[in-house]
């Protein structure tokens, strides 16, 4: 007796651009992901862990490069002065990290 299963079904999937590509919207959502995770590296710091944080680190530092990157593809100076916003607080959330972490 055969399967039900035995055919494959094809799935269709829409291509998802990751959340750390240089878009506005890339930029916007791993900028909240990387506030999100300061909570985490607390955590991790107490546990010893510092393969995590210094990824974490890195992760800041691509951020703020990326972000500066696409401050500079933009004409838009409603979107620049958001970019900049962002850069800012990146920023200081790294001088935070580095200093406390």
């Amino acid at each position: 007796m055969k399967s039900r299963r035995s055919h494959t079904r094809k799935r269709i999937s829409k291509p998802a651009l990751p959340p750390t590509s240089n878009t506005m919207e890339g930029i916007q959502r791993w900028y909240a992901i990387e506030f999100k995770k300061l909570g985490w590296m607390v955590l991790a710091k107490a546990k010893n862990q510092t393969y995590k944080i210094d990824t974490y680190k890195r992760s800041i530092a691509d951020l703020i490069q990326s972000t500066k990157h696409v401050i500079s593809e933009y004409a838009n100076s409603d979107r620049k002065h958001d970019l900049n916003v962002i850069l800012m607080n990146l920023e200081q959330l790294e001088k935070f990290v580095h200093a406390n972490l």
